[in-house]
């Protein structure tokens, strides 16, 4: 079982269960209850095989194929069916009321026809459907849990969530014609997921939509034209994950700290803010500074303290873009801050007790790293080109992946040389190191269980491995 309660299947599993299925009929494909060989099923179907035992048929074509729909008519049983790159003609009555999943990619109607009965139907799979719309009209459909349209890229608008009560997992990912959301999507009280990445031409969030209290992972990445969130998005109570990558928001709303169960967001890369503007609200105790002191205190502090992951690359920050006291954040593991603009990083980051990974590669105006969490296994300043000096690192008894290529200033690595565990270390392009130093430095480390050893000096690079 994997995460979001998928089951996978060992590949001798499944030839099993294939092996047993066709054992029961060798001769007669339209008498096993599973189909999923294309010679097999394509026989079935343009012969008109009867084929009452069917209850599951998986058929893949490479190219757009047509297939007579009276050909499912004898399926009576028919549960799973998946049949991508099929052009179905005739009538869609034929098709068996049991049905409970469908998986049509690359459908080429443009939306679902009105005499195709699904009211059973618990997952609907269009994947690169040519879609204007799903369904015209209020389509029941009271049992379905999993509606995915991603990269139906004719898609305009979605339909009318009134009758899809049980909905958990909308996925519209690359979408990229889709302009709104309709409103109703507030109605979907056991939403899970709603993955919206890629929605390019997507303006603005329905209001409604922070109704959705069920609702634990949201991603609005690749959303370029969502330019805000409101201030309702403290409503959302459930929410776990936020990925919001390349998008217009400059701001985010100030009852971000309510959301106590987050555990990782990621907002690299956002258009046209500053980092002032960008998480003045993200963390409340970046609010201007006041006279009273106790002002910088942040006063909900404690709804991030679920906080796993926290992406903040390529976000234009710079020296007080970073909290002070971002050490609260005490279930924080991994931290990236790449390609910002800052000097120094807070000593509070010496506090993050969890603290796993750090990356500040491509960080061209830090000028050094101190304080770091004894508990740090991954380190990437990779490219941070102003950096002089690295802080004591003798303290850092986990550390595994060191990181320093091409931080060309770098004189000084304090500690390292007292690293016994660092596995991997990459230094090329760090010429402004001694070559006394890089001499030791290559001497002590030998003495590591097992280490690689990257070092250059102008042309010449050695690689160093022993162990004992």
């Amino acid at each position: 079982m994997r995460e979001r309660n998928k089951l996978k299947m060992h590949d001798l599993i499944r030839d099993m269960g294939r092996e047993i299925v066709f054992e029961k009929s060798p001769n007669n494909p339209g008498k096993r209850n599973r189909l999923w060989s294309q010679e097999d099923v394509l026989n079935v179907l343009h012969k008109h095989t009867r084929s009452e035992e069917v209850e599951g048929l998986s058929l893949n074509l490479p190219t757009l194929e047509d297939v007579q729909s009276k050909a499912f008519a004898s399926m009576k049983n028919l549960r799973l069916l998946q049949i991508n790159s099929v052009n179905l003609k005739g009538c869609f009555t034929h098709f068996s009321k049991e049905l409970k999943w469908l998986c049509w990619h690359n459908c080429p109607l443009k939306c679902l026809p009105p005499n195709f009965h699904l009211e059973n139907l618990v997952v609907l799979d269009m994947q690169h459907s040519n879609f204007r719309q799903v369904w015209k009209g209020n389509k029941v459909l009271d049992k379905l849990k999993v509606l995915n349209l991603s990269h139906s890229k004719c898609l305009t608008k979605l339909p009318n969530f009134l009758h899809v009560p049980h909905l958990e997992i909308l996925i519209l990912e690359g979408c990229t014609n889709l302009v709104d959301v309709h409103e109703s999507i507030g109605l979907l009280k056991r939403v899970v997921l709603l993955n919206l990445k890629g929605c390019e031409n997507l303006k603005n969030l329905p209001k409604s939509i922070y109704r959705l209290r069920s609702l634990e992972s949201l991603d609005l990445s690749g959303c370029s034209n969502v330019d805000k969130l409101s201030e309702e998005l403290g409503n959302m109570i459930s929410l776990t994950e936020l990925r919001a990558e390349e998008t217009g928001i400059k701001q985010l709303p100030s009852s971000f700290g309510l959301l106590k169960n987050l555990k990782i967001v990621l907002l690299s890369g956002s258009t046209g803010q500053s980092s002032k503007s960008r998480l003045s609200h993200f963390l409340p105790w970046m609010s201007p500074k006041r006279s009273n002191p106790i002002s910088l205190l942040p006063p909900s502090v404690c709804g991030l303290r679920s906080l796993t992951a926290l992406v903040l690359h390529d976000c234009n920050l710079s020296e007080d873009g970073i909290p002070n006291d971002l050490g609260d954040l005490v279930s924080l593991e991994a931290l990236y801050l790449s390609k910002n603009n800052f000097r120094n990083l807070p000593q509070s980051i010496g506090r993050l007790p969890k603290l796993d990974c750090l990356s500040l590669s491509g960080c061209t105006t830090l000028q050094s790293i101190s304080e770091l969490p004894a508990s740090l296994r991954d380190l990437n300043a990779n490219g941070c080109t102003s950096m002089e000096r690295l802080t004591n690192l003798s303290n850092l008894k986990e550390l595994r992946n060191l990181r320093l290529a091409k931080c060309h200033k770098l004189v000084e690595i304090n500690g390292l040389e007292s690293s016994k565990f660092t596995l991997y270390i990459q230094m090329q392009g760090c010429n402004n190191l001694s070559h006394d130093y890089r001499m030791s430095l290559l001497q002590v480390l030998s003495l590591s269980l097992s280490l690689s050893l990257s070092l250059c000096s102008r042309m010449l690079t050695f690689f160093f491995w022993s162990s004992h």
